[in-house]
């Protein structure tokens, strides 16, 4: 049996959905060097709102300086991306091969191909849950999301999903703002802006109460 819930690490939420131990999604299949990588095939963006977490606590300022320092990294104006693993040569092969899956849905097939830098196989994201991004913290995949004995449960879920989005959105334009105000972007003054994220406040959302979903096991493909 499955269960998907709500999951809080110091009042950061996260979808959870314990199936994905067994996944079966499309998304999870790894056709790169690294296997058994579920669906973690993103590049992440750290925005003002993620680096304001980091910014306000000896451990999340070890996992900024790890960040930082990531071969991959790169400075935005207004964010800071960091890239991983992409093996274009093992993509141009499948290409070539036409041996990439396709499902009808896949609009990018490079995900077959590509890691998150804070990945390990078989073991997940390194990063604890406060301090990633909120796409990785309520990425649900299509099968879970399709699962008709479940869909009527999950739409409050992804209501809530939405709201969060939403605020967040909200909070990281209102931290861009004082940033700017500030004559800084993260581009060129990386420093300064951290220090002034340590400073400011941090909202939090208020969240409902939502019930756990129960999923039988034929359903459990990966979110």
């Amino acid at each position: 049996m499955a269960f998907m819930f709500m999951h809080f690490d110091q009042a950061v939420p996260q979808l959870a959905y314990t199936g994905c131990a067994w996944c079966s999604s499309t998304m999870g299949i790894s056709l790169c060097q690294t296997v058994n990588r579920g669906c973690c095939s993103y590049f992440p963006k750290f925005y003002p709102v993620e680096l304001q977490r980091m910014s306000q606590s000896p451990e999340g300022l070890c996992v900024l300086n790890s960040i930082l320092s990531h071969p991959g990294t790169e400075l935005m104006d207004d964010h800071i991306l960091v890239r991983g693993c992409y093996d274009a040569l093992m993509y141009a092969k499948a290409q070539k091969e036409g041996t990439i899956p396709d499902d009808g849905y896949i609009q990018d097939s490079t995900i077959f191909f590509r890691t998150c830098p804070f990945v390990r196989p078989g073991l997940g994201c390194t990063l604890p849950v406060r301090y990633r991004t909120y796409v990785c913290n309520f990425f649900v995949c299509r099968e879970v999301l399709e699962n008709p004995a479940v869909q009527q449960q999950i739409t409050p879920y992804l209501q809530v999903r939405a709201n969060y989005v939403r605020f967040l959105q909200w909070e990281n334009n209102q931290l861009l703002q004082v940033i700017s105000d500030n004559g800084l972007t993260i581009r060129n003054h990386i420093g300064k802006v951290i220090e002034l994220l340590a400073g400011l406040p941090i909202n939090q959302y208020e969240f409902p109460m939502l019930e756990p979903i129960e999923m039988a096991d034929g359903h459990g493909k990966g979110a």
